[in-house]
């Protein structure tokens, strides 16, 4: 498994540096409890669900299955996906609250089926299947669509037009202010970073390390103890809700045991992503810019851990400092009339777009020799 370290033309870094997985790292303690816990979420599963019928059931459903999954994704060390599936937990609880707040809330739960349902067939999958299947897919979508149009007409005439964005008729943050879950909801936004793609859903995979922003790609190992938290108590915030009965007596035994483990989880998480991240940022991939006693000038992106280059486009326009290097340096190579060896130029504050035309990287030529000091230099600064 490997995570990212290596810088990119446009500054930031990426790449691939090894990293050990969290399932190697916690006590075999803490999976007796992630499986003790599995196991009652699926009691939990069979005996609500047929306790509890309708909108109660369906919610119970989620709840159960993203518990399971987050339990998964915990030992897995998948903090994003741990993040966005505790986000789910929180609307689930906040959802199988309003049930209760609202005569008409568990019909129109049960009726907005036929909202996804009626947008699942308006998409077409169908153009990357094989033509045996292409037909009778496009088929089985129409026959849906049929099946579920009047239902779905005459749940918009029920319940408004708005009926289509949100089954409660209320944004999530009003639905948990009337069942008196307001409070959590900024811990919900932040798990939506992830979902939404915000620039702070990256916070635990990016880091500014020797004046560059390192991009990480692999395991969120931040926010993942976040994510186990936040989502085990809103799952048993479900739980209490429920009859007294033994499922609910496991499952509360069970999220409390995987509860009081948080530290372990914490400690071990934040010492493996530690261990994670590089020390110092790798080299960068550098413009260079080679002038020739000819006067010919040549524009060039250097990746100096490989030490390879490749063509790349004269910039659109050249700063006026630069402007005056490259002449500069065709004067001086004018004036070596006995060298034929380009001056290399190193560019900083420039960003040169790659040649389309030759996707090719090649190793450093004799006359690139000049760039080996400047590789070595950056080697030392990363010592």
């Amino acid at each position: 498994m490997t995570t990212s370290a290596r810088k990119s033309a446009s500054g930031d870094d990426y790449g691939e540096r090894p990293y050990r997985p969290l399932a190697e790292v916690l006590p075999e303690s803490f999976f007796e409890a992630v499986n003790d816990g599995i196991e009652a979420a699926a009691i939990g599963h069979m005996d609500w669900i047929s306790a509890s019928g309708g909108a109660d059931a369906y919610i119970t459903s989620h709840a159960c299955n993203d518990l399971q999954l987050l339990l998964h994704q915990t030992v897995g060390g998948d903090g994003r996906s741990a993040a966005r599936t505790a986000r789910a937990m929180y609307e689930h609880a906040v959802g199988i609250r309003y049930l209760s707040h609202s005569p008409d809330a568990p019909r129109r739960y049960l009726d907005h089926a036929v909202v996804y349902a009626y947008r699942l067939a308006g998409v077409d999958t169908s153009s990357r299947l094989d033509k045996r299947y292409r037909t009778r897919d496009q088929k089985l979508r129409a026959k849906l669509k049929r099946q579920v149009q009047t239902a779905y007409d005459d749940a918009l005439n029920q319940w408004t037009t708005d009926f289509r964005r949100r089954w409660s008729g209320k944004d999530l943050r009003d639905m948990a202010k009337t069942v008196g879950m307001e409070d959590d909801y900024e811990a919900y936004a932040v798990l939506s970073g992830m979902t939404h793609g915000t620039a702070g859903g990256l916070k635990g995979t990016t880091q500014r390390i020797s004046g560059s922003v390192v991009h990480r790609l692999g395991p969120d190992l931040e926010i993942l103890p976040t994510a186990f938290l936040l989502g085990l108590q809103w799952w048993r915030s479900i739980a209490e809700m429920k009859p007294e009965g033994n499922a609910r007596t496991q499952i509360l035994s069970t999220t409390d045991d995987l509860l009081g483990r948080y530290t372990t989880l914490y400690d071990q998480a934040r010492r493996l992503d530690k261990q994670t991240w590089p020390t110092t940022a790798l080299d960068r991939m550098r413009p260079m810019v080679f002038v020739w006693p000819s006067g010919k000038v040549k524009w060039y992106v250097w990746n100096p851990v490989e030490d390879t280059f490749r063509l790349a486009l004269e910039p659109a326009q050249i700063p006026v400092e630069l402007a005056q290097q490259i002449q500069d340096s065709k004067d001086q190579a004018a004036r070596e009339v006995h060298s034929d060896q380009p001056i290399a130029l190193e560019i900083k504050d420039i960003r040169l777009e790659l040649d389309p035309s030759n996707t090719s990287w090649v190793p450093a030529m004799p006359w690139q020799k000049d760039t080996r000091q400047l590789r070595d230099e950056s080697r030392g600064r990363n010592k």
